[in-house]
């Protein structure tokens, strides 16, 4: 039998890069209309880049892994936080939206991507040691990038998780 959990996304994605959809991106960079971040200067990519979650949000099973798409070939960091900023609108920092707030901290070591994208092969929970059952963490990827407003960097979109038992 598959347990209702594993029939749900783990977690909901917000703070788009896309026209209409929040705070506009610091120059005109908004995406295609997608769920990623802002546009990151790659005509290839105009989605912006994209953080996404697979598995559960479940503690115990501890099995839900981050994975980042159509970014930046460079280093990025995975951080956490508490709370939204601006109420999930976000707020322009470099070429993006800074998506999350409340006590941030970096859960990786730079990774860098190829391909234009990263997989976070360590399951989420045993790298967010803030994360306990019934509380709501926030999760964004930051990256170097050129980026079209000159900054040097960018981010994915938010992503949020409920963390159950």
């Amino acid at each position: 039998a598959i347990a209702l959990e594993e029939l749900l996304e783990p977690g909901a994605s917000f703070c788009s890069g896309a026209p209409g959809q929040g705070t506009p991106c610091p120059c005109g960079n908004d995406n295609s209309g997608g769920p990623g971040g802002c546009y990151w200067g790659d005509a290839a990519f105009p989605g912006g880049a994209l953080l996404s979650g697979a598995g559960t949000a479940s503690l115990s099973a501890d099995d839900l892994t981050l994975s980042i798409s159509s970014t930046a070939n460079s280093f990025g960091i995975l951080i956490a936080g508490n709370s939204q900023v601006a109420g999930g609108a976000g707020s322009q920092v470099v070429d993006g939206l800074i998506c999350i707030g409340g006590q941030v901290v970096r859960l990786t070591p730079p990774l860098t991507a190829t391909n234009h994208g990263v997989a976070v092969s360590t399951p989420l929970a045993s790298l967010d040691t803030a994360a306990h059952a019934g509380l709501t963490r926030r999760y964004q990827y930051w990256f170097r990038s050129v980026g079209p407003c000159g900054l040097g960097a960018n981010f994915t979109n938010g992503y949020a998780v409920t963390w159950v038992p």
